[in-house]
């Protein structure tokens, strides 16, 4: 306490940093945070090298190292040349997105320090120039390659070329370089889908990185196809197999590096940062999300009672962030013999163990939403879960099939093109792709991470906030729509309450076509009882 006015106490840093953690992070002054986050610090001066800056995840990592580490030097992204679009231009329409207005602001010079390298994942050596590639060997300390095709469905030369041969170009790249610090992979929870229990460590893969490429290398599509079933054995799809021969790689060639993996699992839209509810694709579970929102899809095969692991977005780029900074602590404190023969560590980003949901809860949460409809909600948003494969089957035809072909022929009859059975059979290809997950359940072990979590001060976890028995189910999910009818249907709040009024006489239609379909039912069953007791 301070004697008088004349004399205030002096605090010292430690002072200082006690008194601020006690307070909500909202109340500390601007720039503190970044000033006591040994997270941020750790990027001061480092030239970043980021691959998939352009994807879902990769974008939020990228303007997360903008907008709170305010001393990185420079980040490379790869940016593959697309539509005879200028490399910069290409870049900067990116960064002039939305979802990086609060890094603009807080990195004015982000034009000066995000830095386009011109490249592909699919081609040698990342189709980068020699050029280019010196300039990353010589300069860069801090590696992320989250590039990935992450569509379920993808033929597996495409998922081969991506998934893992530009993990080995990378690790080529990064084993070049002197100066590295950390090299943190991006895979995915379920990289090893046959196990029912996964741990933070390194499972055999169904083949080997070198005789897949060689595999891919000598046999065309067709032979691909049909050998496909016998390669992934129990592995549900090629994104999930390729993640496990790229972690293999992981484990066998980037030994004695400062190498990491982070596996995150359903990655949902971000919780909090840098605005709620956003997101970046339309693949996987966000595009059965929109098809649900929009009332389009309405019969799903899957298990009610069992657990669903999923992240938010924002985490998950704050876990890749911290991620890199903990390889460092790890791979420095070791001995150079040590540092040798050092595995990759590997961080399983869950939910389950510490903060579980069933898939049941999870869309009663998701059905709270339905006060933010979408002006062209094709009907009333409802999902029926159904464990029992015929179950499945019955209400598919029932609820959708059935609506398209009356729908695509009224349309038709008026000279207008059939939309809705096209439409399902998408869904219906997308759904069968993520039986495996909605119908399983998975044992995850998280141990790493949450070492990870108590080694973080106060004000790294507050400017890096990953913890997900913080994350609130309820609240997110309940404003799911939200963030599909802003970021993927790209409407305003303009025409909600047009919305609203057009959802309610939706809903209106659809309860008196169920009391009509109800009344219907009973009196056939009526009719074949009376006929059959001869009333």
């Amino acid at each position: 306490m301070p004697c008088c006015e004349l004399h205030p106490r002096v605090m010292t840093p430690e002072d200082e940093q006690r008194e601020l953690e006690a307070l909500p992070a909202d109340w500390w002054p601007p720039g503190v945070l970044e000033r006591l986050s040994r997270v941020a610090a750790f990027y001061d001066g480092a030239p970043v090298f980021l691959t998939g800056a352009t994807g879902f995840v990769g974008t939020l990592v990228l303007e997360k190292l903008l907008r709170s580490c305010p001393g990185v030097s420079t980040v490379y992204v790869l940016v593959r040349d697309k539509k005879g679009v200028p490399l910069r231009e290409r870049l900067r329409a990116h960064l002039d997105k939305v979802v990086f207005s609060k890094a603009r602001a807080a990195c004015p010079d982000y034009l000066r320090k995000v830095v386009a390298v011109a490249g592909d994942c699919t081609q040698p050596g990342l189709g980068i120039s020699p050029a280019d590639a010196a300039e990353l060997t010589g300069r860069v300390s801090v590696v992320f390659h989250v590039a990935a095709t992450v569509r379920f469905d993808a033929d597996l030369r495409t998922a081969t070329v991506t998934n893992v041969g530009s993990t080995c170009e990378v690790i080529a790249l990064a084993k070049r370089m002197p100066n590295l610090k950390a090299f943190v992979y991006m895979s995915t929870a379920y990289s090893h889908a046959p196990r029912d229990e996964i741990d933070e460590k390194f499972y055999p893969p169904a083949l080997k990185a070198e005789e897949l490429l060689k595999l891919i290398s000598v046999m065309d599509d067709e032979q691909l196809a049909q050998l496909l079933p016998l390669l992934m054995g129990d592995w549900p799809n090629t994104y999930t197999f390729t993640k496990a021969i790229a972690e293999d790689l992981i484990h066998s060639e980037a030994v004695g590096l400062p190498a990491s993996i982070i596996r995150p699992s359903i990655v949902s839209s971000t919780y909090q940062e840098p605005l709620a509810l956003w997101v970046g694709n339309m693949y996987g579970p966000t595009a059965a999300g929109a098809g649900s929102s929009v009332g389009l899809l309405h019969a799903m095969h899957m298990d009610r009672s069992a657990l669903v692991d999923g992240v938010p977005a924002d985490m998950v780029a704050n876990a890749t962030l911290a991620c890199a900074w903990d390889t460092w602590c790890r791979h420095s404190s070791q001995t150079p013999t040590q540092r040798a023969t050092a595995e990759p560590v590997i961080y399983n980003y869950v939910s389950t163990p510490r903060h579980p949901i069933s898939w049941d809860l999870l869309c009663r949460y998701v059905q709270k939403g339905t006060d933010y409809p979408s002006i062209r909600n094709l009907w009333v948003a409802y999902v029926v879960l159904l464990k029992e494969k015929y179950l499945y089957v019955i209400a598919a035809v029932v609820l959708h099939l059935i609506p398209a072909m009356i729908v695509d022929s009224f349309l038709y009859l008026k000279g207008m093109k059939p939309i809705l059975w096209n439409m399902y059979s998408k869904i219906h290809m997308v759904s069968q792709a993520l039986e495996p997950f909605w119908t399983k359940e998975w044992t995850f072990k998280d141990d790493n991470v949450v070492s990870l979590l108590v080694r973080l001060g106060e004000a790294d976890r507050k400017l890096f906030p990953f913890d997900i028995a913080d994350y609130d189910w309820e609240c997110h999910l309940a404003n799911t729509m939200r963030g599909f009818r802003l970021y993927i249907m790209n409407e305003s709040f303009d025409n909600l309450e047009a919305a609203r009024k057009r959802y309610h006489r939706l809903l209106v239609l659809h309860y008196t076509l169920l009391s009509i379909g109800s009344a219907v039912l009973l009196l056939v069953l009526w009719r074949i009882l009376a006929a059959h007791i001869g009333l």
